[in-house]
Parts: structure tokens; C-alpha cells; sequence
């Protein structure tokens, strides 16, 4: 109102700021702003040079050969050159005013790496002149064809981030200057083990690695890491031999390798200190594994994602805070942890495990039963399995096509040990099984527990099973009820009308029907 360019007059270091938390589309309309934002859009030390944004999608590995073929050609040439004149002139322009670059992500295609690489190369030089502290780099190329880095590269003596991608790296410089690396980022990168050990022992202050589908990596040895808190390790299938790590303060550590069926070497005994665990698919034979979980006595969270191999698993810890178990295939578990606050565990096996398990916090279970006959057996595993809790906060029954229902209540009564079911706070019902099961399913998940609220989710569009259910549920007649009345142990219409007129006085059932995820609807607050 009092005709001020306010605007105008901000600081650059606040007009960097804004610029900031906007995304490069949004940096670059700012110029027009004022002249002297159009300066400091021109000065910002945050550069996204993205050749998605120019060819309007981003292109992967088996696609990219059609890139430079048919009518997309001509189309595609012209942008790619607007991208390189447009990325070439920024970084010569910071170059050539001696400005630092915070910030470089270079994303850029190369149907013919051999031709391209030079310019790459240069990009890279300009932005390691300029000293540049975070470097993104994705290029993506022939899948057999990969971008080798330049020996420029190495000599990044201001480098604190650093993301490589879809790149190969042969073999590293006798000198490598990443003197203040704190953050190393390998992605679909073509580098061996020998390779990651050279880099790895030449980044002195390095705090975080993070190692996702790297081809030809035979093994991975960490052994001059002394400031290493945080390493994410996701392997793709090959021949990988083994894992050695001495990371003396490593504080989390996670590793995933899909693709192997034989055992493997795992030695992270340099690694006294981790606080957080997770292994997914670790092929480690079951005794191994249990010396592997004994040199963490430190360990507060721990999760173990279809390690198949191990059958039996014991976990003793008075420092262990959250423990979460899925699809593996125990078949015994025995756990003593006085101070866990959590605990998940998660099935896609047929077996219940025999379990002794002292872990005073709520429970999650999840339990889905592929092809296998859920019998009466089945049923009184999963009620001896949840009274080890004194409370089970979420209970998952995932009830695929091919279950055969074969629960029989007389049976049931003489083998229980116990007549009550288990209290549940939220029962989920996951059904895709034939009418036929319905009662079945029912009867014995009724026998098993009772809980607060029931949800359903329908996963097929030629299930019945909710309207089944919800006639079931209208309709509590137990005359017609054949159930012993001198039994301590009811049918499922009994253990119904226990959950709605005395768990819950006044409040009832709630029962939820979700149709395939979509949506959901309400049967009644009170049934």
C-alpha cells in the first residue's frame, strides 16, 4: 500500500530459503518475480538438472533402447539438447562467478553411453570445481551398458552427500580425497566387493551407506567404518559369498537378500554397540543365527522378515524395546523380554508355533494360511499361541482360496485345556473362501476369541460372506442351537451373545465390512 517493493528487498540468504522448499519448477517461475529475484534464481546454490522435466517422463533400463528409434527420435534429440545447452550453461555460469553449489542432482538418459560420457564428465568436473557438498547423480543408460565415473570424482574434498546411480565403478583412484563423505549412497551401481572396501576405508568421517541392488558385489567387507551409525543394505540375486562388518559405534543395520538358498557368512561381532536390527531373507543356518543375535547385547529393536531357515528362535533381553517376527517359519519360539513396548508377529505358514514368550506389551498378530486345511489342530495352536499375552491388540486372520474349514467343536472341547476364548481387542477378517467354510470359520475363530470390533474385508466381488455374516448377526436365536447346555464350552452363537450383551454392556458389537479395500459400512454400533 505505501508503494514499497518489499519484495525486492529481502535478503538473497532469505530468497534462498524460499527457494528452498519449492520444487525446481517453482524456482525457476520465481524469476520472473523482480530482477533481483530473477538474479538469485539464476545464484541458487540448489541445482536440479533433471532431463525428465524436458522429455515430460522418466525413462528406465528396458526402455530407454526405444528412446532413439521411430518417430520418438527426432523429438527426443531436440530435448535432450535444450536439457545439455540448459545444464551446460548453468554450471559454467556458477563456474565462472565462483559460486558454490550446495546442492547437484544430475539426472540425465544416455542411449549411447560412449558418446555422451565426455560431456557427463564434464558436468561433474564444473560441479566439483565449484566445490559442491551434495551430489545426486542418476544416469540411465543400456542395461548392459553402464556410465563409468571419472577419476575427477574422487577428488571431492567438500563432499558431505553423495548418490550414485546407475553407474559402474571398475576400479577407485590410488587417491581419494572424500575427506568430509558423511552420507555414501549406492543404487543399481556395477561394483564389486574389493571395490566398496577401498571407497568405504577412504571416507574417514562417513556416518550413514546405503548399498540398494548393486550388481556384481561378491561380498561385503566394512572394516575402517569408525564413525559409521547407520548402514541399509539391499543385495540383488548373484553370487554372494559373505558380510563382514567393523563398525565399532554402528548403531542400526538393516540387510535384505532375495535371490540365495544357501547359507552365507555373517560376522558383525566388530559391532558391539547396534541399537536396531532388521535382516530380511538372511539365509544363515539356525544355530549361527543364535550366536549372530548374542553379539548385539545392546539390541532394543529387532525385526526378522522370512528367515525361513531358522526354525526355532530364542531372544532373551532386558534392553530389547520392539520385537517384530513375519513370515518366517518358527515353529518354536522362546522369548524373555521384561521390557519390550511392542510386538508384531506375522505368518504366511500353515504351523502355529509352540511359544514361551514373556512380553508384557499389547500384541499385533497376522496370520494367513495359503492351500492348507484349517483344522481343529490349527484352531487350538492359534488359542495356546495368544494366551502367552495378556492382551492382543490386533488379531489378522487372512482366510485364502484352497483353505479347507474342518473345525469341529466336540473335538475341540476334549482337546482344549482351557474353556475361555482369548480376548481381542480388534479382530480382522481377511475371506476369499467358499460358502461352505463360512460356518466353519466362524464357529472355530469364535471358540479361539471374542473381541470389540469385527472387521471384515471382502477380497473377492463373488463372496457372500458378508451378507452371511450379517444374517448371522441379526439373527441370535438359540433355540435352534444344538450346543450342549451343560457344557462349559459354547458354539459360536453362545460365545456371540457373550460378546454382545456381557464384554461390552451397553456398547455391543461393532462390526466393519471393508469391500476389497475400498470402502467400508457399518453393520450396527450395537447388533
Amino acid at each position: 500500500m505505501d508503494g514499497v517493493d518489499r519484495i525486492s528487498e529481502l535478503p538473497p540468504f532469505i530468497v534462498h530459503l524460499i527457494m528452498s522448499y519449492l520444487s525446481p519448477k517453482e524456482v525457476a517461475q520465481t524469476s520472473v518475480l523482480s530482477k533481483s529475484w530473477n538474479q538469485l534464481w539464476s545464484s541458487f546454490p540448489i541445482v536440479n538438472l533433471d532431463e525428465s522435466y524436458f522429455t515430460g517422463r522418466p525413462f528406465n533400463e528396458s526402455s530407454i533402447s526405444l528412446v532413439s528409434q521411430g518417430k520418438s527420435k527426432k523429438k527426443f534429440l531436440g530435448n535432450q539438447k535444450k536439457f545439455i545447452n540448459l545444464g551446460y550453461a548453468f554450471l559454467t555460469r556458477f563456474y565462472k562467478s565462483k559460486l558454490c553449489i550446495q546442492k547437484l542432482r544430475l539426472y540425465i538418459q544416455l542411449p549411447n553411453v560412449k558418446k555422451s560420457s565426455p560431456l557427463v564428465d564434464k558436468w561433474i568436473e564444473l560441479a566439483i570445481s565449484n566445490g559442491v557438498r551434495e551430489l545426486d547423480l542418476e544416469i540411465v543408460s543400456d542395461i548392459n551398458t553402464k556410465y563409468a565415473l571419472p577419476p575427477a570424482m574422487f577428488s571431492a574434498k567438500f563432499l558431505t552427500s553423495l548418490i550414485l546411480s546407475g553407474c559402474k565403478l571398475e576400479q577407485c583412484p590410488d587417491s581419494i580425497s572424500f575427506h568430509s563423505l558423511k552420507e555414501l549412497t549406492l543404487k543399481k551401481l556395477c561394483i564389486r566387493g574389493k571395490m566398496l572396501q577401498k571407497l568405504t576405508s577412504e571416507c574417514p568421517v562417513l556416518e550413514g551407506l546405503f548399498i540398494y541392488d548393486c550388481r556384481d558385489l561378491n561380498y561385503l567387507c566394512i572394516s575402517k567404518a569408525l564413525k559409521l551409525k547407520i548402514m541399509r543394505v539391499a543385495l540383488a540375486p548373484g553370487d554372494f559369498e559373505r558380510v563382514k562388518i567393523i563398525a565399532p559405534i554402528l548403531q542400526q543395520f538393516s540387510f535384505s537378500y532375495n535371490g540365495r538358498t544357501t547359507p552365507f557368512v555373517v560376522d558383525m561381532v566388530g559391532c558391539p554397540r547396534l541399537h536396531k536390527l532388521m535382516l530380511s531373507d538372511a539365509i544363515l543356518k539356525e544355530q549361527e543365527f543364535q550366536r549372530f543375535l548374542s553379539n548385539f547385547p545392546l539390541l532394543e529393536d529387532l525385526s526378522l522378515f522370512y528367515c525361513e531357515h531358522v526354525k526355532g528362535l530364542t531372544v532373551s533381553s532386558s534392553h530389547l524395546r520392539n520385537l517384530e517376527l513375519r513370515g518366517s517359519d518358527f515353529k518354536a519360539i522362546d522369548i524373555d523380554t521384561p521390557n519390550l513396548l511392542s510386538f508384531s508377529y506375522s505368518s504366511w505358514n500353515h504351523f502355529i508355533p509352540t511359544a514361551l514368550i514373556n512380553a508384557p506389551c499389547a500384541w499385533n498378530v497376522s496370520v494367513s494360511i495359503r492351500e492348507d486345511d484349517m483344522d481343529t489342530r490349527w484352531y487350538l495352536d492359534l488359542k495356546q499361541f495368544l494366551g502367552e499375552s495378556n492382551q492382543i491388540e490386533e488379531l489378522l486372520l487372512n482366510v485364502c482360496p484352497g483353505n479347507k474349514i474342518s473345525f469341529n467343536l466336540d473335538e475341540f472341547r476334549i482337546m482344549s485345556t482351557s474353556f475361555a476364548p482369548r480376548e481381542v481387542e480388534n479382530l480382522y477378517l481377511a475371506v476369499d473362501t467358499a460358502p461352505s467354510n463360512y460356518g466353519g470359520l466362524l464357529n472355530g475363530v469364535l471358540s479361539v476369541c471374542f473381541s470389540k470390533t469385527v472387521s471384515v474385508r471382502i477380497l473377492s466381488e463373488q463372496s457372500r460372506f458378508c451378507e452371511w455374516l450379517y444374517d448371522q448377526l441379526r439373527n441370535r436365536d438359540l433355540v435352534s442351537c444344538c450346543c450342549c447346555s451343560c457344557s462349559e464350552m459354547k458354539c459360536w452363537r453362545h460365545l456371540l451373545e457373550y460378546a454382545l450383551n456381557q464384554l461390552v454392556p451397553g456398547l455391543g458389537l461393532s462390526v466393519w465390512v471393508y469391500f476389497s479395500g475400498l470402502f467400508r459400512i457399518c453393520l450396527g454400533s450395537t447388533i
